[in-house]
């Protein structure tokens, strides 16, 4: 601190004066200044010096100390558990299950025969994940194993997976193995002290994880004793064929860092604090519940023997002491209109702890969100209360969604994904399922272990809007039905696929498919409003308009038909590229059209019509081509494409002869659009069988006169 001029002449004047304002700048500079390294200090940080220091120095110090709080507050504290269940609830739910997705283009596969492949790898995976036998101890299925590991790994920081060989089983093809391991159990050998190359249990070469070493009982064990509680035996990571040994489940959240840290480690002193607080609520609310009365007197040098109090069980105090208070045990009984008299100097004081305290919700609220804050979850989530507005509550579960999915990909990850590849590489060994080149090409190998997993939804809060929303994004080509069906009802589209086809095979059959609406005369009637003679009518109705539709179905299904062979039909297309604008001619019976692309537009000209035979007219009748015709496109107002063409005389054909005008009112050319580029596959020239009004149609915005 730099003293100035001022502070030197009081100094050497009064130096204890000097020395006190010495002091009082310096305190004052520390509230309000900055330290050497431009870092606020204060005295309430006075004492708090922390060292910058590696990740695993900073994590091994508390972290069996945290480990042992974590676990505690998820037994007895209802914050803490419910935050880890929610977690185990939205991540995993009822388990992730494996949608293999080999790589077709690299295994050189058609789709069919990865279709066949994929459905097979599931029933074999099924085999194995459904059976507890997949576990050493027989107690969880490989998805219920999921939940488990997860938990571990929010409670402790940290646990592994011992993938050990067992015996094949009558049940159990596979000799696949999951031992779950707790974090304690990873320890050094005979508590050796961290170094280098060992830090808690893990062998590192190079700062890469390559074994480690596991207790035979964990060090907390109810009969563990002595040097017994550090005995074990090392895991390398990998074995000689590369297959994995172990699986280390953790979330680094800085470099080089060895172990993990518990989910609950940065809200455990908060929680902690809130349950003391919540407790001693809990017990001023009961005190002032008991109704507690004191007695007080004038003069008295110890309490009044009331209720016993005194200790002493005899029938009278000492003479001269208290003479006005009744005997020890006698109680004072209180009731309705009741009168009881107190000697002198005494009086009733009533104990009101002023208890529930109105001041409780808003506190706790505050401190839960800042808990909630630290664990990523809202704090709406956090106590299952959504008391907010529709858009808050969606929003809170959005981002907390967002959360669920990150904790989602790491269990695949580190878990689900491994423990498929070790199955995997043994059921294609066993010759279980067919994959050649599995073990001689890295990228083959990757080809056939892919797979996509899914869970639980996220659930719906407006189902009838998001279904729509997807059912728009499906027709859009931008989501897939296996994809929508995951994150709607969180089911396999390719397994519930053979169900629906039978269901809807058996409706069929059994001629109950729902009828379309058809207007208000073909709805049922409503119970109570109609006759009972009334309803063999109504359901006449119903069959007519049922044969209607079927008719126009098969109607339609025809015109599709002819459409689709005449797109099949070869067509001859000569392309002359000059500087001048292309001309494509498209010629094929019994259609003649011209294509001209100039700028941005389609026009349609009149092609030369074949030659007739030759055969003299009784009488010549005018034809449709013997006149100057007019070119209207009606375009989409959205995309700009031609929708249809009208091509019309500008004077009408008497319509007197018809027949032997051919098409006396002009043509409609429809063009057939590719669904996907949008590019015009063909067009049908139907006969107009009307005149049509000029006025009355170039009056409309999307007609485009074509000169």
């Amino acid at each position: 601190m730099a003293m100035n001029l001022i502070d030197r002449a009081i100094g050497y004047f009064s130096p204890r004066r000097g020395m006190r304002r010495a002091m009082q700048r310096s305190a004052f500079e520390a509230f309000s200044g900055q330290g050497l390294d431009g870092a606020g200090q204060s005295p309430m940080n006075g004492r708090w010096f922390v060292p910058p220091r590696s990740a695993d120095a900073d994590i091994v110090r508390g972290l069996r100390r945290q480990r042992g709080e974590s676990r505690e507050l998820r037994r007895l504290n209802p914050i803490a558990a419910g935050a880890i269940e929610s977690n185990l609830t939205r991540v995993v739910g009822t388990g992730l299950q494996p949608v293999p997705e080999p790589d077709a283009a690299v295994l050189g596969w058609s789709d069919d025969q990865a279709a066949e492949w994929k459905a097979n790898t599931i029933r074999e995976f099924s085999l194995f994940a459904d059976s507890k036998e997949c576990t050493l101890d027989r107690q969880q299925t490989f998805y219920e194993r999921q939940e488990l590991v997860l938990g571990s790994r929010l409670e402790s920081g940290d646990c592994f997976t011992i993938l050990p060989d067992g015996e094949p089983t009558a049940t159990q093809p596979y000799r696949l193995r999951l031992q779950l391991i707790e974090a304690d159990r990873c320890a050094n050998p005979f508590g050796k002290a961290n170094d280098l190359d060992v830090v808690e249990g893990v062998r590192l070469r190079n700062g890469a994880p390559v074994g480690y070493h596991i207790l035979d009982q964990h060090p907390g064990g109810l009969l563990v004793t002595g040097s017994k509680s550090f005995e074990g035996r090392w895991y390398d990571a990998f074995g000689t064929s590369g297959r994995r040994q172990i699986l280390h489940h953790y979330r680094p959240t800085r470099p080089e860092q060895t172990r993990g840290v518990p989910y609950l480690a940065p809200v455990i002193q908060a929680i902690k604090d809130l349950g003391r607080y919540t407790e001693a609520e809990i017990s001023a609310a009961v005190v002032s519940a008991f109704y507690t009365v004191f007695i007080e007197q004038d003069g008295a040098s110890k309490p009044a023997p009331v209720f016993g109090m005194d200790g002493t069980n005899t029938g009278q105090p000492p003479a001269g002491e208290n003479d006005t208070v009744p005997p020890s045990g006698d109680e004072f009984e209180m009731g309705p209109a009741a009168v009881i008299g107190l000697g002198k100097g005494e009086k009733a004081v009533f104990a009101n702890p002023q208890r529930p305290n109105t001041a409780y919700d808003p506190f706790v609220m505050s401190i839960l969100t800042l808990i909630g804050a630290g664990l990523g979850i809202p704090v709406e989530l956090l106590t299952k209360k959504f008391n907010a507005s529709y858009s808050a509550s969606k929003a809170a579960l959005l981002d907390a969604w967002q959360h669920f999915r990150t904790e989602r990909a790491w269990l695949v990850l580190s878990f689900c994904q491994p423990v498929y590849e070790t199955w995997m590489a043994e059921a294609v060994s066993i010759g279980r399922i067919k994959a050649p080149g599995f073990f001689r090409d890295p990228l083959i190998r990757w080809a056939y272990t892919r797979a996509a997993w899914h869970g639980d939804s996220q659930g719906s809060i407006n189902p009838k809007d998001e279904v729509a929303a997807y059912r728009d994004a499906i027709d859009g080509r931008l989501m897939t039905h296996e994809r929508a069906e995951w994150e709607l009802f969180g089911s396999d589209w390719t397994r519930t696929f053979p169900t629906k086809k039978r269901e809807l095979q058996m409706l069929d059959k059994a001629g109950m498919q729902p009828v379309p609406k058809a207007g208000a005369a073909t709805q049922p009637k409503q119970q109570g409003t109609a006759d009972a003679p009334a309803q063999p009518q109504a359901s006449a109705e119903l069959s007519e308009a049922a044969k209607a539709m079927q008719q126009q179905a098969e109607t339609s299904k025809a015109l599709h038909q002819r459409v689709e062979a005449l797109a099949r039909e070869p067509v001859k297309v000569d392309v002359a590229i000059t500087n001048e604008p292309i001309q494509i001619q498209l010629q094929q019976e019994p259609t003649h059209v011209v294509i001209e692309q100039a700028d941005q537009h389609l026009h349609l000209l009149q092609a030369p019509a074949p030659a007739p035979a030759v055969q003299a007219p009784a009488a010549h009748q005018p034809q449709a081509a013997d006149r100057p015709c007019r070119l209207i496109a009606m375009r989409d107002p959205v995309t700009g494409l031609a929708r249809e063409y009208l091509k019309v005389p500008i004077e009408p054909i008497d319509s007197a002869a018809p027949s032997a005008a051919g098409a006396p009112y002009g043509h409609r050319i429809v063009p057939v659009r590719d669904q996907e580029s949008g590019l015009a596959r063909e067009y049908l020239k139907l006969p107009l069988t009307a005149p049509v009004n000029l006025a009355e149609v170039m009056s409309q915005s999307s007609a485009e006169s074509i000169p």
